[in-house]
């Protein structure tokens, strides 16, 4: 009985081992993923340039206008109001 059991079990080892990575499969894929994250890194990279641009021209416009209406109230408060 108990001999039956070990044999069905070696029977489904011996099934599932041709199925199993090698280190050879393992070294290619890990290949792979460091090809792909490293092409993904400069994706990143680029798309974080490109959003802090964006960014900063936008800071600029907007820090341009603040002072831009600042000096004209103040003008206008020089020109008007004394």
């Amino acid at each position: 009985m108990r001999s039956s059991s070990v044999n069905t079990r070696l029977t489904r080892l011996e099934a599932i081992i041709p199925t199993l990575a090698t280190r050879e499969d393992l070294a290619r894929l890990d290949g792979r993923l460091t090809e792909r994250m490293t092409h993904l890194e400069g994706k990143l990279t680029t798309l974080m340039h490109q959003e802090l641009k964006t960014m900063s021209w936008r800071l600029i416009t907007w820090n341009t206008g603040v002072i831009v209406a600042s000096f004209a109230g103040v003008f206008f408060i020089a020109r008007h109001v004394t």
